[in-house]
């Protein structure tokens, strides 16, 4: 019944279109699959990249506080080069393939802006205070 229905709405190419994926069928998924892989491996740059950025804003403390979000993201760009040199991959600008990458590049994906230093020290300063909230108050019933 579904075949006739489906003859019906599309017509007779839907079969030829079944018949030729399902005997094609590693001729169509191996590229599938290389290509996943190559978007999974250069998408560990971009949260690598806001793991370390947590992790140098974390590192500077208090002296993160006193620093313009220009200045930060300053100081943080020599940790972006050495990331860039370190990591091979990293998605291309629209998505849908990889590109080689360098400090530029991996700044302009994730979109590193003074602004965006500015949410991540605002981050890191919050889950500071509620993990040092956490481990020294007691709470009774």
């Amino acid at each position: 019944m579904t075949h006739v229905w489906l003859d019906t709405v599309l017509g007779p190419w839907w079969r030829t279109a079944v018949d030729g994926f399902i005997s094609g069928f590693w001729i169509i998924v191996i590229p599938i699959v290389i290509w996943m892989w190559a978007m999974r491996a250069g998408g560990q740059t971009q949260s690598l990249v806001l793991r370390e950025a947590n992790a140098f804003i974390a590192a500077l403390g208090q002296r993160a506080d006193r620093l313009s979000d220009e200045e930060l993201l300053n100081r943080f760009r020599p940790t972006l080069q050495r990331i860039g040199e370190q990591q091979q991959w990293m998605p291309a600008m629209s998505g849908l393939w990889v590109q080689r990458a360098n400090g530029a590049t991996i700044e302009r994906a994730v979109r590193l802006t003074p602004t965006t230093m500015h949410r991540i020290r605002a981050n890191v300063r919050h889950n500071h205070q509620r993990r040092t909230r956490a481990s020294g108050s007691r709470r009774t019933s």
